[in-house]
């Protein structure tokens, strides 16, 4: 599979294809389904923004990203963004296109600490690489493409704006999420009637043994990638356990059984391929 689209049809998010975040934004509304197929997702100001969708999987270097908009909590405020994000927990390292309801523009961010202490100082949060002026009108579909270092936007399928940035080296995964529009303060909603994503970059396979510091085999440890919800497995008799549709690149493999101590290494993932890790764990001493 590489790609997918989402009608949003299902009784509430389809977990095996988005994961929700919420990186630094005050608003805890988690995203829900509105009406027979509309998902409704929720972001707060511009000093304080990172609620939003992310893609199970990562994109490779040629992708893309859209969504359809239904519509906004209050007309003439707010809007939807879509985009790219190599961040690791925190609202950083994105390339977005982001729609108010004057203005379309691809926005990447500024650098600026944020935090209530920085908002009279007039700091601005993301900095913006093209914009243009729009008619905002629902329904209409949003994409933002990559290709390496290039980012296309195009709205309702006709091409409207173009940047370059060497901010996100490397694989990202889609996001969507709530704009929050000219309110400076203040929780706004989003209306969202499907979504879609393409150029999955390949997955990587995991397999290992989990040993003692002697070189036996621990049954039942439980290993899994660290940052991530749904890559968790438990070893088998035999000590060996197997992670699969991981992502390629860098990742953290942390391993745990009763009565020894945590264990963390680096591996290397090709995608593609199968990749191999054995952890030793060291038995726990008694203070």
């Amino acid at each position: 599979m590489n790609g997918i689209q989402d009608h949003f049809s299902g009784s509430g998010l389809d977990r095996s294809l988005w994961a929700y975040y919420n990186m630094n934004s005050p608003c805890y509304n988690a995203p829900e389904r509105y009406g027979d197929s509309m998902l409704k997702l929720v972001e707060y100001d511009c000093f304080n923004e990172g609620n939003c969708l992310l893609s199970r999987r990562y994109t490779g270097l040629h992708a893309s990203v859209s969504a359809v908009v239904a519509g906004v909590e209050k007309e003439g405020v707010g809007g939807a963004c879509v985009g790219f994000y190599a961040g690791n927990g925190a609202y950083t390292d994105y390339v977005l296109l982001c729609a108010d309801s004057k203005s379309l523009q691809i926005r990447v961010p500024s650098g600026a600490q944020k935090g209530a202490s920085f908002m009279d100082a007039g700091q601005p949060q993301q900095s913006v690489l093209a914009e243009c002026g729009y008619a905002i009108h629902f329904p209409m579909e949003l994409t933002l493409r990559r290709d390496g270092d290039r980012y296309t936007a195009y709205l309702d399928g006709r091409e409207c704006l173009r940047a370059e940035t060497k901010l996100i080296q490397g694989d990202a995964r889609a996001m969507i999420k709530a704009h929050y529009g000219d309110d400076r303060y203040g929780a706004r909603y989003t209306l969202f009637d499907s979504a879609a994503v393409e150029g999955f970059a390949p997955t990587s396979t995991l397999r290992g043994q989990v040993r003692d510091s002697e070189g036996r085999a621990i049954a039942g440890a439980s290993v899994h990638i660290a940052g991530y919800d749904n890559f968790y497995t438990l070893s088998d008799d035999a000590g060996a356990y197997e992670l699969r549709d991981i992502p390629r690149g860098e990742n953290v493999v942390v391993a745990a059984a009763e009565g020894y101590s945590f264990a963390r290494t680096r591996v290397d993932c090709v995608g593609g391929v199968v990749n191999r890790a054995d952890i030793a764990l060291a038995e726990e001493t008694q203070s």
